[in-house]
């Protein structure tokens, strides 16, 4: 606000002096005005006083009244007449006021204070950019109540922008001046100033304006000498307050089935260069994306799940979670499989039970043949030997072998392969089990490696459906398993697949 000029000042001191002789209580009279005298109170605003105040004073007064009609001699007025006197003068104060504001062409700055959180948001206008009565409101928009909304579209106008720059922290507020229940707008652009502890002053501070559209503004605003964000506001809706950061950011990558909501891999940290585009997450062929939601958190730890619109297109512009839910997809597979056909398991002196495929011919150790105990008792018992328990019972298909008593079978009878995957190695004499050695009708063992499985396969789950032939038959469905038919009885399989667990945590 500028002073008034010498002219106007001049004029309405002689108008006070005048109404104070016509009184005649006093010689001289000197008038103080600033903002203070200002008594316009408003519940949710103060009115402060501009940096430039006029004011006037008592001697320049004198010195009018010396140039213009003579004085009267000073008296002491009664003291009725002195609380008049001081009515009129207050009057004629207050007359002055209305008069100043509307001659100079300036107004009394307006402050509206809220407190949102742990945030001061200020509002300063001058009077008649807002009406008289109107009450500002402000709120602090929340994960889970659109901020995550509001943040992307921050981002993406950012990333058009071709900012190299992350967002490191959000505020977000609806800002709003109600009057009679009814939104109202400013006039003319108003100043806002938020004072949060959330902010980093020492960051690269900017604030934007989001209508519901969601289209973006760049407010230009700064921050002040106290740390305070500043902005000006041509009209209030949703503006939002960023700390930019590096373009250097961490995107962690999580992954759900979409199902059951649990976890199918371990989550994933992926360093990422500030507006790069993420297209290429998924984890696995055998899995279709269903949702990516972006997890955030509100002030109390509370998980908030926000789903993206485009999960197809998600830009990168803050370090941040994105959770990944898949539904598993169905597909059939085959792979070669080894089939051993086992059959003389009660001829002693042929097929795959006879002794001499067995390492200790003389029947010490167990031994393990195919077929059951009671099929053939001669080639497990040994009148040479007797064990712990007192019998020269040494059959590894009973179910107390090693131990076991269970009667669920007998378990520890294969350790491992051997370095190279060839062979299968043994706690217990067998008499060539899964080898391609030695194989003839003499032995009682006939190899086939040119069958196939096939597999029923839901998500990184795989079934088996059915054997097939090499004449293209199948000879397996539904809770049968009979690769040479029902009558088959006796047979070994070997099937290898490679397979790399990694990071896979699910079922």
């Amino acid at each position: 606000m500028s002073k008034f000029n010498n002219k106007k000042h001049r004029r309405l001191t002689a108008l006070l002096l005048c109404v104070a002789l016509m009184l005649g209580s006093v010689t001289s009279v000197s008038a103080d005005i600033s903002a203070a005298d200002s008594e316009t109170e408003v519940q949710n605003y103060a009115e402060e006083p501009t940096t430039e105040a006029v004011s006037y004073g008592a001697p320049e007064a004198q010195t009018e009244v010396q140039e213009g009609a003579p004085v009267a001699e000073e008296t002491e007025a009664p003291a009725a007449d002195t609380q008049q006197t001081e009515a009129h003068t207050e009057a004629a104060t207050e007359a002055h006021t209305e008069t100043a504001a509307e001659t100079t062409e300036t107004a009394t700055e307006k402050v509206w204070t809220a407190q949102v959180g742990n945030a001061t948001v200020k509002v300063t206008g001058t009077e008649g950019a807002l009406p008289e009565d109107a009450q500002l409101r402000v709120n602090e928009i929340t994960a889970g109540n659109g901020k995550e909304e509001i943040e992307n579209a921050v981002a993406e106008q950012m990333a058009d922008n071709k900012e190299e720059a992350s967002i490191q922290n959000v505020l977000a507020y609806d800002i709003k001046f109600i009057q009679n229940g009814q939104e109202v707008q400013p006039s003319m652009p108003v100043q806002v100033s938020v004072d949060s502890p959330e902010i980093a002053s020492d960051e690269e501070t900017a604030v934007y304006h989001v209508d519901d559209n969601n289209n973006v503004e760049d407010m230009d605003g700064t921050v002040d000498a106290e740390g305070n964000v500043v902005f000006e506001a041509p009209h209030f809706s949703t503006y939002v307050i960023i700390n930019k950061g590096s373009s250097n950011i961490t995107v962690t990558l999580q992954h759900y089935d979409n199902a059951s909501k649990k976890k199918l891999y371990s989550d994933e940290a992926v360093p990422l260069s500030i507006g790069s585009k993420i297209n290429n997450y998924c984890k696995s062929g055998n899995y279709d994306v269903t949702e990516v939601d972006e997890i955030t958190y509100t002030t109390d730890g509370k998980e908030v799940q926000t789903k993206l619109d485009d999960k197809d297109n998600i830009t990168a512009m803050k370090s941040t979670t994105y959770r990944i839910y898949y539904t598993p997809n169905t597909g059939t597979t085959t792979g070669d499989v080894t089939l051993w056909d086992y059959d003389g398991i009660n001829n002693t002196s042929r097929g795959i039970n006879r002794n001499s495929n067995y390492t200790d011919t003389e029947g010490k150790t167990p031994r393990l043949i195919m077929g059951v105990k009671e099929k053939n008792n001669n080639l497990f018992k040994s009148k040479k030997y007797t064990d712990a328990t007192g019998t020269n019972d040494l059959n590894a298909n009973v179910c107390n072998y090693g131990g076991n008593t269970n009667n669920k079978g007998t378990l520890g009878l294969v350790t491992g392969l051997s370095d190279d995957y060839s062979t299968v190695l043994w706690s217990c004499d067998q008499p060539g089990f899964f080898t391609e050695t030695n194989a003839s009708s003499e032995s009682g063992k006939t190899v086939y490696k040119d069958y196939d499985l096939e597999f029923n396969r839901t998500g990184n789950s795989y079934t088996l459906a059915n054997v097939i032939t090499p004449t293209g038959d199948k000879k397996h469905s539904g809770a049968g398993f009979w690769p040479f038919g029902d009558d088959q009885y006796y047979f070994g399989m070997r099937y290898d697949v490679t397979f790399k667990l990694g990071d896979y945590v699910g079922d």
